[in-house]
């Protein structure tokens, strides 16, 4: 499997063809729109700085049009964890998103030898070589039905579940009793002005009201 790496620059940088990194910089980059953009890669000055990156529209013939690349663009930010939870994303491994390496890095999913064996490797491992990251490569099926015999095992027997539906229950009442106070509250302030009401409206009808005003402005006089 090649490496490919660009010439036409100071530096060179080089990402296996097939890899995570490689397709991403693939479907991030605005050269095959046509577009030349300078400072605009995160890790630059400029964009430290905050100055603005250079863009020259149309600097080559384009390979991807420019509607194309928006749309892939707008998917990719739509399916990342800040913005949707990987549990929430379908994915063909189960722990996909909540298993992590010891030394702090998620541990992926991945395939091997034509898609026939899968495992979890460390992100870390797997972008900057074995001597990064030590941990070994783990087989899918069996990490995953030694932490499903474990869930099971651990959490979902009657025990457990018992505990589980008292808290949830627990928690429903404190819950309820929250909300009957504040009900409480309401009904008590809602008869205040009911009451207030009525006696306005009293003094209205039977004139008490304008002879209070008339009194009160007596007084005043």
């Amino acid at each position: 499997m090649g490496y490919v790496y660009q010439t036409n620059c100071s530096h060179k940088k080089s990402y296996r063809e097939g890899t995570k990194t490689y397709v991403y910089k693939v479907l991030t980059n605005e050269a095959y729109c046509g577009t030349l953009v300078l400072g605009g890669r995160p890790g630059y000055k400029a964009i430290r700085s905050g100055e603005t990156p250079v863009r020259v529209e149309n600097a080559w013939p384009t390979i991807i049009d420019k509607e194309t690349f928006l749309s892939v663009q707008q998917k990719m930010t739509s399916r990342r964890p800040t913005a949707v939870h990987p549990r929430v994303l379908p994915s063909f491994h189960l722990l996909s998103g909540i298993l992590f390496c010891s030394c702090g890095r998620a541990m992926i999913g991945r395939r091997a030898k034509s898609h026939q064996y899968y495992y979890y490797t460390c992100n870390r491992k797997l972008k900057e070589g074995s001597d990064s990251c030590h941990t070994r490569s783990l087989p899918k099926k069996n990490l995953e039905r030694i932490v499903t015999e474990h869930i099971k095992s651990k959490i979902l027997n009657d025990d457990v579940l018992e505990k589980l539906v008292a808290l949830v229950n627990q928690d429903l009442d404190n819950a309820h009793s929250s909300y009957r106070e504040k009900l409480e509250v309401l009904d008590a302030e809602v008869k205040d002005v009911s009451s207030r009401l009525a006696t306005l409206y009293d003094a209205l009808e039977t004139g008490k009201l304008e002879g209070s005003r008339a009194q009160n402005q007596g007084i005043e006089s």
